[in-house]
């Protein structure tokens, strides 16, 4: 039997349910106008690779609206896969915010969140100082 995951609280259903057993939400319901927002609520799903798959297309996509969720992200969350993958998608954002929020994640207790925030923070800084050679 198939699953259908909540739009609003990620609670599972039966496929053939119609409304949420546990928020009532319509199950047909999209969450957010845009895939920008569906991708940014997607950060709080229960199964780790789409929270990560998640973050990974919100940096591809960039936008103030997925760096803001991102940065934010970076400082609360406990999943070291979430975390890794955010501080790749970090990578593509030349902002102060993105910086900072990698240097946060430089202090991770998990090494593979150091290196990947480390990674990010040299990839900005290359692109940067070649911006500034070619000027």
């Amino acid at each position: 039997m198939l699953t259908k995951f909540c739009p609003r609280c990620f609670a599972m259903n039966p496929e053939t349910q119609t409304h949420c057993e546990r928020c009532g939400a319509d199950l047909d319901e999209p969450v957010g106008n845009d895939y920008v927002e569906r991708l940014i609520h997607a950060l709080d799903h229960p199964e780790p690779n789409t929270r990560a798959l998640a973050a990974l297309l919100l940096g591809k996509i960039g936008g103030e609206q997925a760096l803001t969720a991102l940065c934010a992200k970076a400082k609360t969350s406990k999943d070291m896969a979430l975390l890794e993958a955010i501080a790749e998608a970090l990578g593509s954002f030349r902002s102060p915010d993105a910086m900072d929020a990698l240097v946060h994640l430089s202090q991770s207790p998990w090494l593979t969140v150091r290196v990947k925030a480390l990674e990010a923070l040299s990839r900005i800084r290359e692109i940067e100082d070649g911006e500034e050679k070619c000027r």
